[in-house]
């Protein structure tokens, strides 16, 4: 999901506003119609959604999407704002307490970046 929405982005000449996923007029797209159209006959063959080990993955629906791409859009961004615009959410906080999901990969690259950080101290505190 993170590089389709890469590319995505970087397709639209990298926006730094405006809606995501946009229609034909540039207004926010109808995710409604959207999954009608193209999710819904998509998730009817299976072959459409396996792993690249061809394992099956099991649809989980619309919730699970939201959080999966509200997780992967903070990731590429490194801000929670993004998720709840996306979501049109009143609060960021119903973002990161409902749908913001923690990954693994990216809390080890953050550890990384601590470490790095604390690397470049020395033993009384002082940058090197």
């Amino acid at each position: 999901m993170r590089e389709l929405l890469a590319k995505l982005r970087e397709a639209e000449s990298n926006p730094a506003s405006g809606p995501i996923l946009r229609g034909m007029k540039g207004k926010p797209l109808n995710l409604d119609r959207l999954a009608r159209r193209v999710i819904r006959p998509a998730l009817r063959n299976p072959e459409n959604y396996r792993t690249p080990d061809s394992k099956l993955i099991e649809w989980q629906g619309f919730y699970s999407l939201r959080r999966g791409i509200a997780t992967q859009l903070t990731a590429i961004t490194r801000d929670p704002m993004a998720a709840k615009g996306l979501l049109r959410h009143s609060s960021v906080n119903t973002t990161l307490a409902h749908y913001i999901k923690d990954v693994p990969e990216v809390t080890a690259s953050g550890m990384a970046q601590v470490e790095l950080l604390f690397g470049e101290f020395d033993v009384v505190g002082q940058v090197q």
